[in-house]
């Protein structure tokens, strides 16, 4: 599952598709469509503290995800984020 500015979440052969604008906000992403009872690693990078001010600014972050899990993210003004998740 990949998610940024150009918003895409891959399912099989579903692919839905969301354009953001430049308006700061956070987001909370839900991961019920996982299998559950598996734990999936996840790959997570988001804004970083200055990134409104410099776009490379970002963190990365390596956990652990499951069917349970909600992530919030907080999307800087124009920024995105990705997530990559593996079983």
């Amino acid at each position: 599952m990949w998610i940024g500015f150009s918003f895409e979440a891959v399912r099989g052969a579903e692919c839905a598709k969301w354009e953001t604008d430049w308006t700061a906000r956070t987001v909370v992403v839900d991961f019920s469509f996982l299998e559950p009872g598996v734990q999936y690693s996840a790959q997570i990078f988001t804004d970083g503290y200055q990134a409104n001010q410099n776009a490379e600014h970002y963190k990365h972050e390596a956990t652990t995800v499951n069917a349970n899990t909600k992530l919030t993210v907080n999307m800087a003004v124009g920024g995105g984020f990705v997530v990559e998740v593996k079983k």
